[in-house]
């Protein structure tokens, strides 16, 4: 109650289905024992023996152990069939998911039977295969380590690690899965921050894992690409980026009836992002905003280089020599952008095969821009020289 997970009018009936015993007597009508023994194993197989003697034969034995393998407790249940791991994450009154393992031995039937019996408590229960530390402890494992080597290593105070970590991905993962995240930032920022991490950093660990190399060989980049650990084709695209941006920012709009223009460069995901959090952090009324945001892997190189047409414009002035001959570059640019842009839409998975990590189709994207570079600068001096001739002429 003081938790507000159960209403005030609630909590006497609950408390009410709760009944105190000592010893393992009176089980034979259960449907469903759960152990919570600490986690030994002598412990809990000893306990499971004494258990099978005194529970029916199609009750459903299930471990709440967070590490141990359910193979290793199976055999001191008699009946194995009938036995799983039930891993349920604590606080287990407030966190929704419960891990179900089964063993070697474990029938559908028992398993369908937990998971229609966890849903029905509201639990969101995940099947998992029978590996040391299932999903969540494994996760958690790597995830508090890291955290005590930035302590270890100087990079951050605890109190700030924590306040990271509340304020970034404990904010992000309440609405978002992992693989979501990484289909939504692009299979090829992991690729290339665990690439760069691993050498930075001179540890293996952080070496991108063979399945992302993978996706990188196939082009299965995420939602940009239409496939990347989840498929985004047709509808489901568009579907997938509302839904999510709907879950990051709702409930933080305060509302105001101001109305601001946001402009933003950089990948499609993370300029989208940025933009909002400004227009959130400036209480813009969620309704009014407008959020202007350059889409796409090169938008900071297209803004950079639309820049540059308009200051090529401004220095021509107004001369119409001058004019003529910045036209003339710019139309130079423009056209090898434009071929930039073709082999940037041609891409396709048939020819996203990698060498060493480095997709041909970036290579050739990034060769076209720096032709385009040159043609500007090309350009930018041709405007030079005939600046000067006109000065000299005059």
């Amino acid at each position: 109650v003081e938790e507000q997970v159960v209403a005030g009018d609630a909590a006497a009936p609950a408390l009410e289905r709760i009944e105190e015993r000592v010893g393992l007597g009176d089980l034979g009508a259960c449907a469903f024992v759960q152990e919570a023994l600490p986690e030994s194993l002598e412990l809990k197989r000893a306990t499971f023996k004494l258990l099978s003697e005194r529970i029916s034969a199609d009750a459903i034995v299930a471990s709440t152990s967070s590490t141990i393998s359910p193979s290793h407790l199976a055999e001191a249940v008699a009946g194995p069939e009938r036995f799983l791991v039930a891993h349920w994450l604590n606080p287990a009154h407030i966190i929704p998911l419960v891990e179900v393992v089964p063993g070697p031995r474990t029938t559908t039937a028992t398993v369908e039977r937990t998971l229609r019996w966890l849903e029905r408590l509201g639990k969101t229960p995940v099947r998992c295969a029978d590996s040391p530390g299932f999903i969540g402890p494994r996760i958690q494992v790597l995830l508090m380590n890291e955290a005590v080597r930035l302590v270890e290593e100087g990079v951050a105070t605890p109190e700030d690690v924590d306040r990271a970590f509340r304020a970034g991905m404990g904010f992000r993962y309440a609405s978002i899965g992992i693989f979501e995240f990484i289909d939504w930032g692009g299979v090829d920022i992991l690729y290339r921050a665990s690439r760069y991490m691993s050498e930075a950093l001179g540890d293996e660990r952080f070496k991108p894992a063979r399945l992302v190399e993978r996706k990188m060989a196939y082009n299965e980049l995420g939602t940009k690409t239409g496939r990347g650990f989840f498929d985004y084709t047709g509808e489901r695209r568009d579907t997938f980026e509302t839904i999510r941006m709907h879950d990051g920012i709702s409930g933080f709009c305060k509302r105001e009836e101001s109305e601001y223009d946001v402009f933003n460069a950089g990948h499609a995901s993370t300029s989208i992002s940025a933009a909002l959090g400004i227009a959130v952090a400036r209480d813009i009324k969620a309704e009014n905003y407008r959020v202007v945001a350059v889409i796409g892997d090169g938008a900071l190189s297209v803004a950079t280089i639309l820049g540059g047409y308009v200051v090529v414009l401004l220095a021509a002035g107004r001369s119409l020599y001058h004019r003529r001959i910045a036209l003339h570059a710019i139309g130079i640019a423009v056209s090898v952008d434009a071929f930039s842009l073709a082999m940037s839409a041609l891409r396709t998975p048939a020819f996203a095969k990698t060498f060493d990590g480095v997709d041909p189709w970036d290579a050739l994207a990034t060769a076209v821009h720096a032709l385009m570079v040159l043609a500007c600068f090309e350009a930018g001096r041709a405007l030079g020289r005939a600046t000067r001739a006109r000065r000299s002429v005059a």
